[in-house]
């Protein structure tokens, strides 16, 4: 955790990180339940995770909720994190391999890393930790996901700041809550 997240102050400090999958309560194989995630506690930049009690408002909240909900049930379509990304001003996304997916009914590491590496507006910056380290192990665990780290890097394609304007050229007004996108 430490080497991805030095890894991750490099970045810009004007572009957030975003921690998935999101978790109903920051739980981790190798530690403790904890009240708060680790994005505060570990990194300078400004980043996020998506939670169940949620610490945005309620627009941002919705918006959160809608992609992590499509990407741990596998129905997200394929550039939409990527686009997400961008909306909200990120320049990096961590996948978390390590986390209790098993005690909240979230999807399996490989299933979340396999989405988030085929999105073509992604690039892999690296990895953290050994094959298979602190992962739950489960008796219908899938080979290839004891291959995966727990933890991986990724660069979003075309980041944009997380203050800035845009032109209202080919503005699309949605009007709905996070799911509509």
């Amino acid at each position: 955790w430490y080497q991805a997240t030095r890894a991750l102050d490099k970045g810009p400090m004007d572009r957030r990180v975003w921690f998935v999958p999101g978790v109903a309560q920051p739980q981790y194989t190798w530690s403790e339940d904890r009240p708060d995630d680790l994005n505060n506690a570990l990194l300078a930049r400004p980043s996020f995770v998506r939670i169940t009690l949620p610490e945005s408002s309620p627009y941002g909240a919705s918006l959160l909720a809608a992609v992590d909900t499509g990407l741990q049930e596998g129905s997200l379509p394929g550039e939409a994190l990527s686009a997400a990304a961008r909306y909200l001003g990120v320049g990096d996304v961590l996948v978390r391999n390590d986390v209790r997916w098993d005690k909240a009914g979230g999807a399996r590491p490989i299933a979340v890393a396999t989405h988030v590496g085929s999105d073509p507006g992604l690039v892999f910056r690296g990895a953290n930790g050994a094959p298979g380290e602190d992962l739950v192990r489960t008796p219908d665990q899938p080979e290839l996901e004891l291959q995966l780290p727990p933890l991986q890097r990724y660069e979003v394609r075309d980041a944009r700041d997380l203050v800035r304007t845009e032109s209202a050229d080919g503005l699309v007004l949605v009007d709905g809550d996070g799911w509509a996108l």
